[in-house]
C-alpha cells in the first residue's frame, strides 16, 4: 500500500492562500480624515496595530488588508470596520455613519 505525503497539497494550499492577501506595506502610514466635523487621524503601523485618534480620545485596534484594497479594522470588543485602501486614500464604512474618507499624510 502506497502512502501519499500531504506536502505537495499543503504547499499548493499555502501558495493559494498567500495569493489571496496583498502586502500590508502598501497601506502603512498616517491618514487624515476629510470633511469631518472633528479631526480624525488614522495610523496603520507595520506590526498590524493601529490607532484612531481625535483631540479627545485615542482608540487602539488591529488591522489587516486583502486583495483589491480591502481593509479591516478589528476592535478590541470584537467589532470589525470594513473599508478600502487605494492610491493613498482609505474609505471606511462606519456602521450608522456615512463613509469617512482618509488621505495619507505620512507614508512609512
Amino acid at each position: 500500500m502506497k502512502i501519499r505525503t500531504p506536502l505537495p497539497i499543503l504547499t499548493a494550499l499555502l501558495l493559494l492562500l498567500g495569493a489571496c492577501f496583498e502586502d500590508n506595506d502598501t497601506v502603512i502610514g498616517k491618514y487624515h480624515a476629510q470633511d469631518t466635523t472633528i479631526e480624525v487621524i488614522l495610523t496603520l503601523n507595520r506590526n498590524g496595530q493601529g490607532t484612531w485618534s481625535t483631540e479627545s480620545d485615542e482608540i487602539s485596534f488591529k488591522w489587516s488588508s486583502g486583495k483589491n484594497g480591502r481593509l479591516w479594522l478589528h476592535t478590541k470588543k470584537g467589532g470589525v470596520i470594513r473599508g478600502t485602501a487605494l492610491n493613498g486614500n482609505i474609505k471606511l464604512n462606519l456602521p450608522g455613519i456615512e463613509t469617512i474618507d482618509f488621505t495619507i499624510e505620512e507614508p512609512e
